[in-house]
């Protein structure tokens, strides 16, 4: 008869890893023969997670530096180009390219708000590193309808991981409504206090970076007195032409 044995380890010790007196795992230790590990093993082994628990900060604080510094180069780069024109067409292509370029988006699309008539208007998309004229574009809906019209209404960011969970996601408020995305970043637009408009990047495979909407609100927030500008230079040059005239 032949006697089955258990398989597997027959002497463990497991320890708390801290970072400043938070729990952040539980290292443990295995050995495939009883009363190996004794208590000597497992000072050693804390002491070893002791050092596990400080590089475990280290490369947090490596990475958490990281992180700020690419957004404070998105939001530098993204600055730049916005005052590289006053022409209001180039402005609104100018942020959509920075956005897309510091978020590696497929689409980035603008809506402005139309106070009076309580509506929102597709003023700029930009897919695939180029300006892209959709049927969309140009295109009014009412304030709050579709994930982008929801952003302006309420004054609120939103990033939205699986848009097909969303119940405030309708193709036919979308800026491509025969495509389906998965995900939606989605900022509002801001000058002095008021919502002028948001920005939407879209994203039709894949998923958003921790940094996504951290990156597309600075962005956003930039970009209201960038567009305010070049409205007033496009209102003043009309006004130069009639008096020209």
């Amino acid at each position: 008869m032949i006697k089955k044995t258990a398989t597997g380890p027959k002497s463990v010790v497991a320890v708390l890893v801290l970072v400043r007196d938070k729990l952040v795992g539980v290292a443990t230790l295995s050995h495939p023969e009883p009363m190996a590990l004794t208590e000597e093993h497992l000072n050693l082994f804390q002491a070893i997670a002791d050092q596990a628990g400080v590089a475990v900060l280290n490369a947090r604080l490596y990475d958490e530096s990281r992180r700020q510094a690419r957004v404070m180069t998105a939001l530098a780069q993204s600055a730049k180009a916005m005052t590289s024109s006053i022409h209001l067409e180039q402005v609104l292509n100018n942020i959509l390219k920075q956005i897309q370029d510091a978020l590696q988006v497929d689409a980035v699309a603008l809506a402005l708000v139309d106070h009076e008539s309580q509506e929102m208007e597709y003023e700029a998309v930009i897919r695939h590193g180029s300006p892209v004229t959709p049927k969309s574009l140009g295109k009014r809906f009412p304030l709050g309808k579709g994930i982008i019209g929801w952003v302006a209404k309420h004054r609120q960011r939103a990033l939205i991981p699986d848009v097909s969970e969303d119940p405030r996601y309708d193709p036919e408020f979308s800026i491509y409504p025969e495509f389906t995305p998965t995900a939606i970043a989605c900022a509002p637009v801001r000058l002095r206090g008021d919502v002028i408009g948001a920005i939407e990047a879209i994203l039709y495979e894949g998923a958003f970076g921790p940094d996504a909407l951290m990156v597309l609100s600075g962005i956003s927030n930039l970009a209201g007195s960038s567009i305010q500008n070049a409205r007033l230079f496009e209102e003043l040059q009309v006004a130069h032409n009639r008096y020209h005239d």
